[in-house]
């Protein structure tokens, strides 16, 4: 039995490998392909809490990073330079909660593209094709505080 463990590492390692699909596969039946984890290579910035934000990235399930809460709870992920993201893989700290995938619209200002339940300590959201820039923030309505 396979076993999920809850942390920074998986968050990270996941968060990214989701949206790390960049690429994702292609849709062709003739042979599939496994989508490149560009986690590493992307770039993470957090809406607060940036002193502690490298235990988000340290792929150790022990350690953890916590967000302020309301609007400052998101990160905001860039894809590696003429690379994109097919979508995003969240593993919470703790209990999860429910959260947003954002794109920013023409004028730069964020928009929310698909929301969760937060019924799930593990969670994939696809992007659409091409994504490069996104954010992982909190569902309308919830503030309290994201701990990866």
């Amino acid at each position: 039995m396979r076993k999920f463990y809850r942390g920074s590492a998986g968050f990270l390692a996941m968060l990214i490998s989701a949206f790390l699909l960049s690429g994702l596969i292609p849709y062709s039946s003739a042979k599939a392909e496994t989508a490149a984890d560009i986690t590493l290579r992307c770039t993470l910035k957090p809406g607060s809490g940036s002193r502690s934000f490298s235990k988000c990235k340290d792929r150790n399930y022990r350690t953890s990073w916590t967000s302020a809460g309301g609007s400052k709870a998101w990160i905001e992920v860039t894809a590696p330079k003429g690379e994109s993201c097919s979508g995003v893989w969240l593993q919470w700290y703790d209990h999860p909660h429910a959260w947003a995938v954002q794109l920013p619209d023409e004028a730069g200002k964020w928009k929310t593209l698909q929301e969760t339940e937060g019924r799930f300590l593990s969670e994939f959201l696809p992007l659409p094709e091409g994504t490069t820039r996104f954010r992982i923030a909190q569902a309308t309505g919830v503030t309290r505080k994201f701990s990866l």
